[in-house]
């Protein structure tokens, strides 16, 4: 230690750690130390006390315990101080961003430490809120107050849901470098406002309606329209499509059929004509209260992917009056329809489906939106009161597994978090640094190389894969024991050739779930690796060479 016993002594008094009789050994002063033991054989002597007597604890596995112990003292290694390994890979930008990443790491530490949970799952849920979702939000953040400041924003609305945490933290940001600039929380989503924005019956403008998804079904459909197959009965009948049919899974071709006989259908289309006419009114009415037809520049924020959401925002709001709107995102598919005729911006600034080698994070859409989860269901459409007063209508229906699952300690974690960050003092200069390798690097570990701890606490997050609520699934399901599969992991013994799976939403995890399948092909994968390394052994033996 560098410092002066004197310095050291005031600290301690100054914060209340110091009683009367204590003593305070430096090593710069003894010209002793830890890790050689000298400083423990000094303190041996002048405090004439046998090493069994003497409890030490310390971080460091060497000079705090394994030194220690050798000399008979009882030692203690703690290890709960240490930067987690997330907060290691922001140190290395520490110097590029003006120390900002080292304050996020300490940031991220002081949470974690500060409230530690009742049980392990909790805990790590509480350490991957604290040293990856928050960092990552804040160089979102960072991004979006750059965007306001540049564009002369005055106003940020953060569509729920996943905008909910979002602008906690953005909001501690501007407090932190005094920025005019207005947030406001904004209930909106596909069924909010893609329903009452229909205008006509083309493919189009209802492609979010026949979107694919992993489960798929005429009752799902129908769902995202705000009806069940029950209410229309008589026109499905008509048009072929029976009861044993709501509820199946529809391949390409039913999927064609389907559109074409319920968009082709008029009685249908009135069906959906007097939903839209009741929603739209409403939906409009509601973002006019929240201030988006005020004569001031704003922009939307939202997590992504496709822009269709703001393409219906925008089509709303033109229903009133003529109005060019503004996205700002975190990253967009750019082979999507919807953004050839909207003003958008990504922090990712590249296109998901491509992304440049080295920065490449599978899984990040179903990891971002866990991360962002709000503490509410999703926005189904808005209320008139009798007071007139329209408020937004969330579904919370199904909200219970994420509850039991311990969302809210996560979001007691961020918001513990951005408490903490508003105690920095940091110059405007913070937010013109590109953040984003910082960024890739944590979520890209996390997303391909999770903890195991990690992958079985996070990967059991009751994913909802579907706008109506209908379809609810984890992040990460265990190895499907299959022929196929078995084949793969023989002949190649890599995890990465395993044919991929549409049911697993983050393969990085799977590895580390618990089950008799898992555990049987992770064997297969072994023997698979073995065989292969004693093939290249044989024919390097033998001399022969692959053709």
């Amino acid at each position: 230690m560098y410092l002066p016993a004197c310095f050291i002594r005031d600290q301690l008094m100054k914060n209340g750690f110091w009683q009367d009789g204590d003593q305070l050994y430096v090593s710069n002063e003894w010209r002793a130390s830890k890790a050689t033991g000298t400083l423990f054989q000094k303190i041996i002597e002048k405090e004439r006390l046998q090493p069994g007597a003497i409890y030490h604890s310390g971080d460091r596995k060497d000079a705090d315990f394994t030194v220690p112990s050798k000399l008979g003292i009882k030692a203690r290694q703690l290890d709960v101080c240490q930067l987690m390994r997330y907060e290691q890979m922001l140190e290395e930008f520490s110097v590029e961003s003006g120390g900002f990443s080292s304050l996020v790491a300490g940031t991220s530490r002081l949470t974690r430490l500060a409230n530690p949970p009742e049980n392990s799952h909790l805990a790590t849920l509480s350490e991957i809120a604290s040293s990856l979702i928050s960092p990552v939000i804040v160089f979102y953040a960072l991004w979006l107050l750059r965007e306001a400041k540049t564009r002369g924003l005055r106003r940020l609305y953060f569509v729920a849901r996943d905008g909910y945490l979002v602008k906690r933290i953005t909001d501690a940001l501007i407090r932190v470098f005094s920025l005019p600039l207005e947030t406001r929380y904004l209930y909106g989503s596909r069924q909010a406002w893609h329903l009452p924005a229909i205008v006509d019956f083309s493919n189009e403008a209802l492609s979010w309606l026949f979107e694919r998804t992993r489960t798929l079904s005429l009752r799902i459909i129908l769902g995202r329209l705000q009806m069940t197959p029950e209410q229309i009965e008589e026109i499905l009948d008509r048009l072929g499509w029976f009861r044993s049919t709501w509820d199946r899974q529809l391949k390409v071709e039913a999927l064609d059929r389907l559109k074409t006989d319920l968009l082709g259908d008029a009685p249908f289309r009135e069906q959906v004509e007097k939903i839209v006419k009741e929603k739209r009114s409403l939906a409009i009415h509601y973002l006019e209260l929240e201030g988006l037809f005020e004569p001031i520049p704003w922009a939307m924020v939202d997590l992504g992917w496709h822009g269709r959401l703001q393409q219906s925002l925008e089509k709303l709001l033109g229903m009133k009056t003529p109005t060019k709107t503004l996205g700002l995102y975190f990253a967009l598919y750019a082979d999507s329809p919807a953004l050839a005729h909207l003003q958008t911006s990504s922090y990712m600034n590249w296109d998901l489906r491509n992304p440049p080698d080295l920065k490449d994070i599978p899984s990040l859409v179903f990891l971002m939106e866990s991360f962002c989860t709000a503490p509410h269901g999703s926005t189904v459409g808005y209320h008139q009161g009798i007071n007139g007063q329209i408020t937004p209508k969330c579904r919370e229906e199904g909200f219970e597994p994420l509850k039991t699952w311990g969302i809210s300690t996560v979001h007691f974690t961020v918001d513990q978090f951005a408490k903490k960050l508003e105690d920095l003092v940091l110059p405007e200069s913070i937010l013109d640094w590109d953040s984003r390798s910082a960024l890739v690097q944590i979520l890209r570990t996390f997303s391909r190389d999770p903890l195991a701890a990690e992958a079985r606490a996070w990967g059991a997050f009751p994913y909802e894969d579907e706008q109506s609520g209908n379809v609810r699934e984890r992040l990460a399901i265990p190895y499907e024991l299959t022929w196929e599969n078995l084949q793969v992991a023989l002949t190649f013994g890599e995890e990465r050739r395993l044919p991929a799976s549409w049911k697993v939403l983050w393969p990085g995890a799977q590895p580390h779930m618990r089950s008799f399948n898992t555990a049987a092909m992770k064997c297969a994968l072994k023997l698979g690796l073995l065989k292969r390394s004693l093939g290249h052994l044989v024919r390097r033996s033998l001399n022969i060479r692959g053709c």
